[in-house]
């Protein structure tokens, strides 16, 4: 999980109070949604890495197996004089398809593995525009916050 801004670490930050403050439960309500909004991201990042982890182990398995079928072949070469025409036509189109199913998963892995991608960098931009307009809106009340100080006319001084 990414070890940055973690939703607890919104749900418990504290502002200063100043003059004219924020209205403390309304904070409070916004970021809690905010936190199990960005929490909900992070969730589905560390899921989708996952998926990835379990598509890439897959592919070695199979890259395993694609190893392991051509010992076999040179083996069933070495002891099968008699019938080594015949072994050599079924141990190729073993081999043929078996490359052909490993081409097809491969070609299937890495398509899950640029969709995988593509949706973790979706995240990432979704999450990006949601800091953005976060921080503009942040922005926003800070200026509306420092032209209502400017505004207010400081009490005499008796």
């Amino acid at each position: 999980m990414n070890k940055g801004l973690m939703p607890i670490d919104i749900v418990n930050h504290k502002f200063r109070q100043g003059l004219k403050g924020y209205v403390q439960a309304e904070v409070d309500d916004f970021l809690g949604q905010m936190a199990d909004a960005y929490g909900k991201a992070l969730e589905e990042n560390d899921r989708l890495a996952q998926e990835l982890e379990r598509a890439q182990r897959a592919l070695r398995q199979f890259q395993e197996a694609e190893d392991t079928l051509k010992s076999a072949l040179v083996l069933a070469e070495k002891t099968a004089d008699e019938t080594r025409s015949r072994a050599q036509e079924q141990a190729s189109l073993v081999v043929r398809e078996a490359e052909q199913q490993a081409r097809e998963t491969v070609a299937a892995a890495r398509r899950d593995a640029e969709d995988i991608a593509r949706e973790a960098q979706e995240l990432r931009r979704e999450r990006d525009r949601f800091e953005a307009e976060f921080r503009a809106l942040l922005e926003t009340y800070l200026h509306l916050l420092s032209r209502a100080t400017r505004a207010t006319p400081e009490p005499a001084q008796e």
